[in-house]
């Protein structure tokens, strides 16, 4: 099992501007690539304040689990 935690950051039109790594508990460059594109395949949705379309970004953990059989 592994974890990468990716500091994510969304624009005001919902693309991804950026996902770099923060931090890694695998230590497989392999799971930290594979997270990387993870993050560029999820559909985000724009942040909204005050009715208003933002630019945000977040942290969060991709985790990797061996498939049982």
């Amino acid at each position: 099992m592994g974890k990468v935690r990716l500091k994510t950051c969304v624009g005001e039109d919902a693309r991804l501007q950026g996902a770099p790594v923060l931090e890694v508990t695998s230590g497989f460059p392999m799971l930290d690539e594979a997270a990387v594109e993870y993050a560029k395949a999820v559909r985000f949705t724009r942040g909204i304040v005050g009715g208003k379309a933002m630019a945000m970004c977040f942290s969060w953990v991709v985790t990797f689990q061996p498939k049982k059989d």
